[in-house]
């Protein structure tokens, strides 16, 4: 399910009322942060929350909860993740992992998903390579992620995904890990067969680009 934070009313009301106590003193963020402040925010949000929540919540896959008292019955059955999203996302590369059981890491490939017009978290294929972030910055962040799983005993294929955005606080590039799949993923297998349909024999490592080897007759 997907909540835009931003279109609560309440959410609003308390980022008007941040910025006009911080706008009074010179010192604004200790005003914030002070815990009876924050604790009356906190309050205050959880209220409107339930007031509110019902109606601006959408439920991401129908097909398998019709409705929010559907998704809500399994979350609180099952449990379940609360993520957040940075509101103006650039990509959402991927990186499909091989973990050895001596702790060798192979990066198998590198792509963008590609999301549904109609459903932005309903991935519906790759597009290979990769092209809107440092493939060496992609490539640690992933080798990383897999060194972690590999010493709470993880091996295999490994599929991890990623969002990338603009943070405008420090006017930098951002990556986040933001799931892991621990199986051969659909993409996995896809680079596979790009790989046979083209004959490419290796991957450039700066650019993620397949390499082909030329055959002369």
């Amino acid at each position: 399910a997907v909540l835009h934070s931003g279109r609560l009313g309440v959410v609003r009301e308390l980022r008007q009322e941040r910025a006009t106590r911080q706008g009074r003193v010179k010192v604004p963020h200790a005003v914030w942060a002070r815990p009876e402040v924050q604790e009356r925010a906190r309050a205050k949000l959880e209220a409107g929350l339930r007031a509110q929540i019902r109606r601006a919540v959408r439920v991401a896959c129908p097909q398998a909860y019709p409705d929010w008292d559907a998704f809500l019955g399994a979350f609180l059955r099952v449990g379940g993740v609360v993520e957040a999203i940075p509101a103006q996302v650039l990509s959402s590369p991927s990186v499909n992992l091989c973990i050895g059981m001596d702790g060798k890491i192979e990066l198998v490939s590198a792509q963008d998903q590609v999301f549904s017009k109609n459903n932005p978290f309903e991935c519906v294929g790759s597009s290979f390579p990769q092209a809107h972030v440092s493939q060496s910055d992609l490539r640690r962040a992933a080798l990383g992620v897999g060194r972690a799983l590999h010493r709470n005993g993880v091996v295999g294929h490994v599929g991890v995904d990623f969002v990338a955005f603009h943070d405008s606080a420090v006017d930098a590039l951002r990556l986040w890990g933001v799931d892991i799949n621990p199986r051969l993923t659909a993409s996995c297998a896809n680079h596979a067969f790009v790989k046979f349909l083209t004959g490419a024999a290796s991957e450039d490592r700066a650019t993620g680009r397949l390499l082909t080897v030329s055959r002369r007759a």
